[in-house]
């Protein structure tokens, strides 16, 4: 799904706010609640209500927000979203048209997240080949989804379409127990769709932030939580490349979107596994030239079609599984599987440096186009 943009990306605020929750819930590892919050937050308050300057009065808000920010997070444990809601009776009863039952299986990990019903072979090769994250219910999911029935409503009128799908996508987001990514995803689109309803111009970087600011406010625990942050910062590297880059060459294009994510997650990769697969972008680069109709079609699968259309539809989503499985067994390969190891210290360093480093070739890569203008 392609956000609207502009020249200048308009996300100050909900990065803002992303950043004063960000450092609470940091903070919170290093000091202990104490019991004189209420001076905390309304000393700054009334200072910048007597200070004249905007800036100073910017400064105290900033600090007053920060530690009502951490007043929460220590004493609010969080909404555990968890539902025992069950996918299609139609969909588990067509397990009996599949001739191989890990197929089945692998198509109900794609479409529910569902891990752990995966065979002990399936789970080594997606685990070996560092392809495990294609599993995970994702944006991909969520925007098959929104695209199956923005067409089959495509007769109500613009705006109450909007609202049914985002209904719908709620319902999938029960279905899936509230998935991480997928509650990411679900909050992203709900936000591009409510601000296209109501005629609000909206930018990625600012739905993006807005949406982390309202996981970690509705559940702080996400901050311990790996899937969060791979799932945001993967979301983050490729809304940065295609807000700051214009690659013509479709390919080419997708590619870099690729290494864009990998380059955004990969010290977290490192840091929490300690190795990682170094033709990652390569395997994203055709993954989804077969995930794209597994998933679409598993979809389909949801509904109560007749049993020669159920049929067919197995028989091409297992075409597709078979060569997907095969595709995915080429990077299962330890010469391509290295190994790495980073500090805290490194930690940061490295996203200082990816932030300079993509600003620099983004302000580079603009003045390169205006010269060939």
């Amino acid at each position: 799904m392609k956000w609207e943009n502009s020249g200048k990306v308009k996300f100050f605020p909900s990065l803002l706010f992303f950043f004063i929750l960000f450092f609470a819930l940091l903070f919170r590892y290093f000091y202990s609640p104490v019991s004189f919050f209420p001076f905390l937050i309304i000393l700054p308050l009334l200072l910048a209500v007597f200070v004249k300057k905007d800036v100073s009065k910017m400064f105290f808000l900033i600090i007053s927000l920060f530690w009502t920010f951490y007043f929460y997070v220590s004493f609010f444990n969080g909404i555990n979203f968890h539902t025992e809601l069950n996918f299609s009776t139609y969909f588990v009863k067509k397990v009996a048209y599949f001739s191989d039952s890990t197929n089945y299986l692998l198509l109900k990990s794609l479409l529910f997240g569902k891990k752990n019903s995966l065979d002990i072979c399936t789970k080594t090769l997606f685990k070996n080949s560092g392809s495990f994250y294609l599993i995970a219910v994702s944006g991909l999911h969520f925007g098959i989804v929104a695209f199956i029935f923005n067409f089959i409503f495509s007769f109500l009128q613009k705006r109450v379409r909007n609202l049914f799908i985002i209904v719908i996508l709620f319902i999938y987001l029960v279905m899936v127990d509230f998935y991480i990514s997928a509650f990411r995803a679900f909050l992203m689109i709900m936000l591009y769709l409510l601000g296209k309803t109501f005629g609000i111009k909206t930018y990625s970087l600012n739905i993006l932030f807005s949406t982390a600011f309202l996981m970690l406010l509705l559940n702080p625990n996400y901050f311990n939580r790996i899937s969060f942050w791979l799932s945001f910062l993967a979301t983050a590297g490729i809304i940065f490349f295609l807000n700051f880059f214009d690659i013509r060459n479709k390919i080419l294009s997708w590619f870099l979107i690729s290494v864009s994510a990998q380059l955004f997650i990969f010290p977290i990769i490192i840091f929490y596994f300690g190795k990682i697969n170094l033709l990652s972008p390569f395997l994203n680069l055709f993954a989804f030239l077969f995930l794209y109709p597994i998933i679409f079609i598993g979809f389909l699968l949801l509904l109560p079609f007749p049993e020669q259309i159920t049929l067919i539809l197995v028989k091409v989503v297992e075409f597709f599984i078979k060569f997907f499985k095969e595709y995915i067994s080429v990077f299962n390969n330890n010469l391509f599987i290295c190994k790495f190891e980073i500090s805290k210290i490194g930690f940061v360093i490295y996203y200082f440096a990816l932030l300079f480093f993509l600003l620099f070739f983004q302000r580079y890569h603009r003045k390169l186009l205006n010269k060939r203008v």
